[in-house]
């Protein structure tokens, strides 16, 4: 944990010395509340692995920053900090594979490498080791790099597709005619959302049960005010349904981390004397929810609505029988 904490650190103080004046070291020790000799040993550190620091004496006091002449390599409008932001990105960019923007970010991460040493590469390459994104695992999409051009081409076109979609609910691959409107990722997991033109009707799919695209050149129109965020704002999770009234009652052990996961949920809170918080919202996915609240288990108690309330209490029975055993 020292150790993260003194990357972190350092990663900031990058970011200060980024700035147009720069910064002394009384700053740094008071921001970070270390002594003088922990932010020597940082600014060491940084100039080490070749990052560019200097200081500059301006009435008696020293003030450190990048050189200018390091900083006037980098693109306008961006500067060091931004650039180096980017460069960690691409560990979760991974998460869109073959999507039409990877290609240029790789590049601009490419371009960014050659203005840095091998020392300053392999002191990023540490920092970011603290900063993993979970990204999509190879094996769950087989497909993938095989259907996104495809699938790429036909969003921007607004050209119809028929794909070879895995059906849970069938246990079967099917043949359907979409529409494809945009791609969002969701629990660790890509989703198409896209027009049904038999039903026309908006459908979600996973983009791990995909296994063939094929472009139809038949056109469509997507709505010019679709937007995924307004689509699912009432869906509780990935299920987006019939949205119904639920009202929760949470013990004071978890109300931070209920409040977290309803921050983007239409949602009501009431702070209960006792410290407890009951939350009243009304959206769609039955299961998801029901899951979400056995998670919390003792912590966790429906108020409404009654089948709900009924059919998480059959659901500990069951467990409680099966324990028993």
């Amino acid at each position: 944990m020292a150790r993260n904490d003194q990357l972190i650190r350092q990663w900031k103080i990058i970011r200060l010395l980024d700035s147009r004046f720069g910064v002394t070291i009384t700053q740094l020790m008071q921001q970070f509340r270390v002594t003088r000799r922990t932010i020597e040993r940082d600014l060491d550190a940084l100039e080490q692995a070749g990052f560019p620091t200097y200081h500059d004496t301006i009435e008696g006091v020293k003030r450190w920053k990048f050189a200018d002449t390091f900083k006037a390599q980098l693109p306008i409008p961006f500067t060091f900090s931004e650039l180096l932001s980017l460069y960690f990105s691409r560990n979760i960019l991974e998460m869109f594979a073959s999507l039409l923007f990877k290609q240029e970010l790789d590049s601009i991460c490419t371009k960014l490498q050659s203005l840095l040493p091998e020392k300053s590469l392999q002191y990023l390459d540490q920092l970011q080791s603290i900063f993993q994104s979970r990204y999509l695992a190879e094996e769950e999409y087989p497909y993938l790099r095989k259907i996104m051009p495809e699938l790429e081409q036909a969003m921007l076109d607004e050209t119809e597709i028929k794909m070879e979609y895995y059906s849970n609910l069938q246990d079967k691959w099917r043949t359907l005619l979409i529409q494809p409107y945009a791609i969002f990722p969701t629990y660790d997991r890509l989703y198409l959302v896209g027009n049904v033109p038999k039903h026309d009707n908006l459908c979600i799919f996973a983009l791990s049960r995909i296994r063939k695209i094929e472009l139809t050149g038949i056109k469509f129109h997507k709505p010019k005010d679709f937007s995924i965020s307004q689509y699912m704002q009432t869906a509780f999770g990935i299920i987006r349904d019939k949205p119904e009234k639920f009202v929760i009652r949470f013990n004071p052990a978890v109300v931070s981390t209920v409040r977290k996961r309803c921050k983007h949920l239409q949602h009501t809170c009431q702070e209960l004397p006792n410290g407890e918080l009951l939350v009243t919202m009304n959206v769609s996915g039955w299961d998801e929810i029901k899951w979400w609240i056995l998670s919390f288990g003792e912590n966790a108690v429906v108020i409404e609505p009654k089948s709900m309330r009924t059919e998480i209490k059959q659901t500990l029975q069951t467990a409680l029988k099966n324990y028993a055993k």
